[in-house]
Protein backbone atom coordinates (compact mmCIF):
# COMPACT_ATOMS: atom_id res chain seq x y z
CA UNK A 1 0.00 0.00 0.00
CA UNK A 2 1.08 3.23 -1.34
CA UNK A 3 2.50 5.99 1.64
CA UNK A 4 -0.63 8.23 2.76
CA UNK A 5 -1.88 10.51 0.65
CA UNK A 6 0.74 9.62 -1.96
CA UNK A 7 -1.07 8.23 -5.82
CA UNK A 8 0.71 5.23 -6.52
CA UNK A 9 2.25 5.15 -9.91
CA UNK A 10 3.67 1.61 -9.36
CA UNK A 11 3.65 0.67 -12.87
CA UNK A 12 4.46 3.95 -14.50
CA UNK A 13 8.16 5.44 -14.68
CA UNK A 14 10.29 7.06 -12.04
CA UNK A 15 13.25 9.05 -12.64
CA UNK A 16 16.28 8.97 -10.35
CA UNK A 17 18.50 11.88 -9.98
CA UNK A 18 22.42 10.97 -8.99
CA UNK A 19 24.51 13.55 -7.58
CA UNK A 20 27.98 12.94 -6.31
CA UNK A 21 28.53 14.38 -3.27
CA UNK A 22 32.18 15.60 -2.31
CA UNK A 23 33.40 12.16 -0.85
CA UNK A 24 32.77 10.49 -4.27
CA UNK A 25 29.06 9.01 -3.26
CA UNK A 26 26.02 8.77 -5.36
CA UNK A 27 22.95 10.68 -3.87
CA UNK A 28 19.68 9.52 -5.16
CA UNK A 29 16.51 11.09 -5.06
CA UNK A 30 13.14 10.49 -6.74
CA UNK A 31 11.26 13.63 -7.33
CA UNK A 32 7.87 11.85 -8.30
CA UNK A 33 8.25 10.19 -4.49
CA UNK A 34 9.77 13.62 -2.18
CA UNK A 35 11.39 11.97 0.45
CA UNK A 36 12.63 8.31 -0.92
CA UNK A 37 16.20 8.39 -1.63
CA UNK A 38 19.40 7.03 -1.18
CA UNK A 39 22.96 6.49 -1.44
CA UNK A 40 25.59 4.69 -2.79
CA UNK A 41 29.58 4.57 -3.38
CA UNK A 42 29.15 3.57 -7.04
CA UNK A 43 26.60 3.73 -9.55
CA UNK A 44 25.38 0.54 -9.87
CA UNK A 45 25.05 0.25 -6.06
CA UNK A 46 23.25 3.33 -6.00
CA UNK A 47 20.96 1.87 -9.11
CA UNK A 48 20.22 -1.11 -7.04
CA UNK A 49 19.63 0.87 -3.57
CA UNK A 50 17.03 3.26 -5.33
CA UNK A 51 14.86 0.41 -7.41
CA UNK A 52 14.83 -1.32 -3.68
CA UNK A 53 13.99 1.99 -1.82
CA UNK A 54 10.88 3.32 -4.37
CA UNK A 55 9.60 -0.84 -3.94
CA UNK A 56 9.39 -0.43 -0.29
CA UNK A 57 7.92 2.78 -0.56
CA UNK A 58 5.66 1.85 -2.86
CA UNK A 59 4.87 -2.08 -0.90
CA UNK A 60 5.67 -3.06 -5.09
CA UNK A 61 7.74 -5.65 -6.49
CA UNK A 62 10.90 -4.06 -7.82
CA UNK A 63 10.21 -5.81 -11.33
CA UNK A 64 7.30 -3.53 -11.90
CA UNK A 65 9.28 -0.48 -11.86
CA UNK A 66 10.65 1.50 -14.67
CA UNK A 67 13.08 3.53 -13.25
CA UNK A 68 15.04 6.28 -15.87
CA UNK A 69 18.39 7.42 -14.88
CA UNK A 70 19.24 10.72 -14.52
CA UNK A 71 23.02 11.03 -13.75
CA UNK A 72 24.22 14.78 -13.18
CA UNK A 73 28.00 15.34 -14.29
CA UNK A 74 29.76 18.55 -14.51
CA UNK A 75 29.45 19.88 -18.27
CA UNK A 76 33.35 18.39 -18.94
CA UNK A 77 32.50 15.10 -17.90
CA UNK A 78 29.06 15.18 -19.53
CA UNK A 79 30.62 16.22 -22.80
CA UNK A 80 33.71 13.70 -22.69
CA UNK A 81 31.07 10.92 -22.21
CA UNK A 82 29.13 11.76 -25.16
CA UNK A 83 32.28 12.22 -27.41
CA UNK A 84 33.59 8.78 -25.78
CA UNK A 85 29.93 7.06 -26.67
CA UNK A 86 30.05 8.68 -29.98
CA UNK A 87 33.18 7.66 -31.72
CA UNK A 88 32.73 3.96 -29.65
CA UNK A 89 29.30 4.23 -31.68
CA UNK A 90 31.89 4.82 -35.02
CA UNK A 91 33.95 2.22 -33.89
CA UNK A 92 30.73 -0.12 -33.70
CA UNK A 93 30.10 0.92 -37.51
CA UNK A 94 33.79 0.93 -38.71
CA UNK A 95 33.79 -2.72 -37.65
CA UNK A 96 30.97 -3.69 -39.10
CA UNK A 97 31.37 -2.06 -42.60
CA UNK A 98 34.98 -4.35 -42.51
CA UNK A 99 33.39 -7.43 -41.72
CA UNK A 100 31.07 -7.09 -44.41
CA UNK A 101 33.90 -5.91 -46.96
CA UNK A 102 35.94 -8.97 -45.17
CA UNK A 103 33.30 -11.59 -45.72
CA UNK A 104 32.58 -10.12 -49.73
CA UNK A 105 36.74 -10.29 -50.30
CA UNK A 106 36.67 -14.15 -49.01
CA UNK A 107 33.31 -15.00 -51.00
CA UNK A 108 35.73 -13.54 -53.76
CA UNK A 109 38.63 -14.96 -52.99
CA UNK A 110 37.43 -18.71 -51.83
CA UNK A 111 34.57 -19.04 -53.89
CA UNK A 112 35.24 -17.13 -57.61
CA UNK A 113 38.70 -17.32 -57.43
CA UNK A 114 39.28 -20.74 -55.59
CA UNK A 115 41.43 -19.88 -53.27
CA UNK A 116 42.28 -22.17 -50.37
CA UNK A 117 41.30 -21.15 -46.67
CA UNK A 118 45.22 -20.37 -46.03
CA UNK A 119 46.11 -18.68 -49.25
CA UNK A 120 42.89 -16.21 -48.70
CA UNK A 121 44.04 -15.51 -45.16
CA UNK A 122 47.73 -14.56 -45.99
CA UNK A 123 46.18 -12.14 -48.55
CA UNK A 124 43.73 -10.48 -46.21
CA UNK A 125 45.95 -10.75 -43.02
CA UNK A 126 44.04 -12.75 -40.78
CA UNK A 127 43.88 -16.08 -39.82
CA UNK A 128 42.66 -19.60 -41.51
CA UNK A 129 40.16 -20.34 -38.80
CA UNK A 130 38.92 -17.05 -39.33
CA UNK A 131 38.71 -17.40 -43.18
CA UNK A 132 37.00 -20.96 -42.56
CA UNK A 133 34.83 -18.70 -40.38
CA UNK A 134 33.49 -16.77 -42.61
CA UNK A 135 33.46 -18.96 -45.22
CA UNK A 136 30.69 -20.80 -43.06
CA UNK A 137 28.69 -18.16 -42.29
CA UNK A 138 27.75 -17.05 -45.90
CA UNK A 139 25.61 -20.59 -46.09
CA UNK A 140 27.51 -21.83 -49.14
CA UNK A 141 29.49 -24.79 -49.40
CA UNK A 142 33.02 -24.01 -49.21
CA UNK A 143 35.92 -25.09 -51.32
CA UNK A 144 37.74 -27.67 -49.93
CA UNK A 145 41.00 -26.40 -48.80
CA UNK A 146 44.11 -28.27 -49.39
CA UNK A 147 44.27 -28.88 -45.84
CA UNK A 148 40.88 -30.67 -45.58
CA UNK A 149 41.47 -33.06 -48.91
CA UNK A 150 44.94 -34.34 -47.42
CA UNK A 151 42.73 -34.68 -44.28
CA UNK A 152 39.92 -36.69 -46.07
CA UNK A 153 42.30 -38.36 -47.80
CA UNK A 154 44.73 -39.69 -44.63
CA UNK A 155 41.11 -40.82 -43.18
CA UNK A 156 39.78 -42.82 -46.67
CA UNK A 157 43.38 -44.46 -46.43
CA UNK A 158 43.55 -45.49 -42.42
CA UNK A 159 40.00 -47.18 -43.17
Amino acid sequence: MPRKGLVALSKGAYTAVYEQDHTGWWFVSVPELPGCHTQGRTLARARERIREAIALWLDVDEAELQIADDVRLSEPARQATARARQARQHARQAQEAALATTREAVRVLVHDSRLSTRDAAELLGISHQRVAQLVGRQGDDPVPTSDAVSSRGAAARRS
